[in-house]
C-alpha cells in the first residue's frame, strides 16, 4: 500500500505530478536519481520527470526510459535558478504538483505519493518533511528537518507560478522560493504525517560530482564546474547505485517483540521533576506499546521527609507487591530494545539477566528528537563514550526467588554504591545469569548526583564489606542476611 492509498480510498481524482531535475555533468547521478523516478510507486500514468541538461553532453535521444521527458542544450543558464524556472515549464500542461528531484540526490519509493497525500489531504500549498536521511562520507543517518533540504520539497503549480518561481541567483534560489512563499501566507504540510517513512536521501560529497552549489564559491563556482570536461553520452541506462531501500531499513527503529509471558515491571522512583517524567513517559509509552499485558508499578521508598530516596527499598517493596514471578526493574529513563531477550533467558531458567552490554548517554539535542518521534541508534550523539553497564543499575531481568536469595540492601543510604553492592553479590551467589549486548539507551536530564555519596561513612564502609567478601560464597551469604529485605511501604502501583 502507497502513501495514498494509505490516505484516501478515492483514487479517481488524483493529481498528476511532475519531477524537476536539472542536471549537469553528473551521468552517473542522473542514471540512479532516473531509476529512483521509475520506481515510485505513484501511478505512472500520473507522473513525469523532466530533465535539463544544460551542459549538451548527451545525444537528443540518451534517456529513453517512460515517462521521462529530456531536453537537452549546451547553452548554458545564467543561474540555477532560472535552469529550475525553465524545468518547471518543461513539463505537461495538466501537471498540478511539483517535486523537487535533485540529480544527486536518492529517493525512496513512496515519495511522490507521499508528498501528494500531504498536499491533498491538507489543501496546503508546499511540503517540507520533518524527517529525511542523509548520507556523508559513505554513512547513512536519520536525520530531523526543520525547512532546509530543498530536494525534499513538493509544491503546488499553482502556488509555484503565483509567486513567479524561483528568484534568479544561483546559491540560495531554494530559501529564496520559501520566502516567497511564506510572504504570500502560503501554507505548509509534513508528508511524514501521512508516511512516517522518510522518502529522501541528502548526500553531501559522497560521489565523485558530488559538488553543491551551496558549497561552491559565490564569486566564480559556478564557472569553475563548467570548467570541468564532460564526456559525450549516446545512451544513459538507469540504474540504482545501492540498494537504497534495504539501506535504510536497517536504519528503522527496531520493533519491540511481543511475548506471552507474564511479568512486572518495577520502576524505584519518588515524586519525578519535569525531565525525568519527561523520560518516563516516552519509556512507559515504549512499555505499554510493546508489552500491553505487563503490570507497571511505581515503587516509593516510603521514607517521609528529606531523607534521600532509596533505591534499594523501593525495589524490594515493588518486588513484594509484584503479581509475577518474573520482574523487569527498570530506571524511569533508560530503554533497550533487547528486553525481550533478557525476559526470555530468565523465563528459561536464568537467575537474572541484563539486556544491555553499554550504557549509551545521549545528549539533551538527542533527547528531544526521541520526544519528537525519532528513536535512538547506537551512532546517536552521547555525552560521553558508551562504557559498561552494571548489572544492579538500569534495567534488569530477574526472577522473585533471585531477590529472595539475593536483596537489594535498604542500608544503603539514598542512591549510590547499591547497584556495585548487588552486582558482587549476585555474581558471587548466583553466577549463572545472562548478559546480553544490546545497547541501553539513557535519556538526557540534568545531572544529579549520587544521593547516597559514595565517600560517605555509611555507604562506602558497606561497600566495602561487600567488596571484601566477593567471591566467598559463605561470607557473602552472612552478609546478605543482614540486609533489610522485603521492607513493608507504601508503593503507588499502575496496572497499564
Amino acid at each position: 500500500m502507497n502513501s495514498w492509498d494509505a490516505t484516501n480510498g478515492d483514487s479517481s481524482h488524483r493529481p498528476k505530478v511532475a519531477c524537476l531535475c536539472p542536471t549537469y555533468k553528473r551521468p552517473r547521478e542522473l542514471a540512479n536519481v532516473v531509476e529512483c523516478f521509475l520506481r515510485q510507486d505513484y501511478p505512472a500514468e500520473l507522473r513525469e520527470l523532466i530533465v535539463l541538461d544544460d551542459a549538451g553532453q548527451y545525444a537528443p535521444g540518451a534517456i529513453t526510459a517512460p515517462g521521462v521527458k529530456f531536453t537537452t542544450t549546451p547553452h548554458r543558464f545564467r543561474t540555477l535558478g532560472e535552469k529550475r524556472n525553465a524545468s518547471a515549464a518543461l513539463s505537461s500542461s495538466d501537471v498540478t504538483i511539483y517535486c523537487v528531484w535533485d540529480d544527486d540526490d536518492v529517493y525512496l519509493p513512496w515519495h511522490v505519493a507521499a508528498a501528494v497525500a500531504a498536499l491533498e489531504q491538507t489543501g496546503a500549498d508546499y511540503t517540507i518533511p520533518t524527517a529525511l536521511y542523509t548520507e556523508n562520507r559513505k554513512r547513512l543517518a536519520p536525520k530531523s528537518n526543520g525547512q532546509m533540504f530543498h530536494g525534499a520539497w513538493a509544491f503546488r503549480r499553482a502556488a509555484f507560478e503565483r509567486v513567479g518561481g524561483y528568484p534568479w541567483i544561483q546559491s540560495g534560489q531554494d530559501q529564496g522560493l520559501l520566502r516567497r512563499f511564506k510572504a504570500a501566507g502560503m501554507r505548509r504540510a509534513d508528508p511524514i504525517r501521512f508516511d512516517p517513512r522518510p522518502s529522501y536521501i541528502y548526500r553531501w560529497g559522497t560521489t565523485p560530482c558530488g559538488w553543491h552549489i551551496s558549497g561552491l564559491n559565490r564569486q566564480n563556482g559556478y564557472e569553475r564546474v563548467a570548467a570541468k570536461q564532460g564526456e559525450s553520452i549516446k545512451e544513459l541506462t538507469p540504474a540504482l547505485e545501492k540498494d537504497w531501500t534495504g539501506l535504510t531499513l536497517q536504519l528503522r527503529e527496531p520493533e519491540a517483540q511481543a511475548t506471552a509471558i507474564p511479568f512486572s515491571v518495577i520502576v524505584p522512583c519518588r515524586e519525578l521533576d519535569e525531565p525525568r517524567s519527561r523520560a518516563w513517559d516516552w519509556v512507559r509509552r515504549k512499555l505499554v506499546a510493546a508489552y500491553p499485558d505487563a503490570e507497571i508499578i511505581l515503587a516509593d521508598d516510603g521514607l517521609a521527609g528529606d531523607a534521600p530516596f532509596n533505591r534499594c527499598r523501593a525495589i524490594m517493596d515493588g518486588a513484594q507487591r509484584a503479581a509475577h514471578d518474573l520482574l523487569v526493574i527498570t530506571d524511569a529513563d533508560v530503554w533497550s530494545y533487547g528486553l525481550i531477550d533478557a525476559i526470555e533467558a530468565v523465563a528459561t531458567g536464568a537467575p537474572w539477566a541484563t539486556p544491555h552490554g553499554k550504557v549509551h548517554r545521549l545528549t539533551r539535542s538527542v533527547t528531544e528528537r526521541l520526544y519528537a518521534g525519532h528513536y535512538p541508534t547506537p551512532r546517536s550523539a552521547c555525552e560521553r563514550q558508551p562504557y559498561a553497564g552494571n548489572v544492579g543499575g538500569g534495567l534488569l531481568v530477574v526472577a522473585k526467588s533471585t531477590l529472595q536469595h539475593v536483596p537489594f540492601d535498604g542500608r544503603f543510604a539514598g542512591w549510590g554504591r547499591e547497584d556495585d553492592a548487588w552486582q558482587m553479590a549476585v555474581k558471587c551467589i548466583l553466577p549463572d545469569g545472562v548478559r546480553f549486548d544490546h545497547p541501553l539507551y539513557h535519556l538526557w536530564h540534568p545531572p544529579q548526583p549520587s544521593s547516597g555519596d559514595r565517600k560517605s561513612s555509611p555507604n562506602r564502609e558497606l561497600y566495602h564489606r561487600y567488596r571484601a567478601v566477593a567471591g566467598n560464597r559463605q561470607a557473602m551469604q552472612s552478609l546478605l542476611a543482614e540486609a533489610e529485605g522485603w521492607p513493608l511501604n507504601a508503593t503507588k502501583r499502575a496496572k497499564l
